[in-house]
């Protein structure tokens, strides 16, 4: 069953979930760009593929503390990535369209 979050389709309702816990996180810890990419953003994930989210206009100093939340409250691993500090890779996803935001 596929779901969808700001117009992404996700593969299961764990995804979901996790999904929607993490943007609640990221959104508590002062987060105002959030972003979805890889294969759960692209919509062919696997029952056991992470998620990888992007976050722009945030507190730095909170990076690992966000991070942290991440792993240890959600079901499926995460991977967070600094767009404001990883700009080229933000450039490239977002100009092949395999980055989407989600709040």
């Amino acid at each position: 069953m596929k779901q969808k979050l700001s117009g992404t389709e996700l593969s299961g309702p764990s995804h979901m979930a996790d999904l929607e816990r993490a943007v609640k996180i990221l959104q508590e810890e002062g987060c105002r760009e959030i972003y979805l990419f890889g294969s759960v953003a692209m919509g062919n994930a696997g029952p056991d593929s992470d998620l990888d989210i992007g976050i722009r206009d945030y507190p730095r100093e909170r990076f690992f503390r966000i991070y942290g939340r991440l792993l240890t409250e959600l079901q499926h691993h995460a991977d967070l990535v600094d767009f404001g500090h990883q700009s080229a890779l933000f450039a490239v996803l977002s100009e092949i369209g395999e980055v989407r935001r989600i709040a």
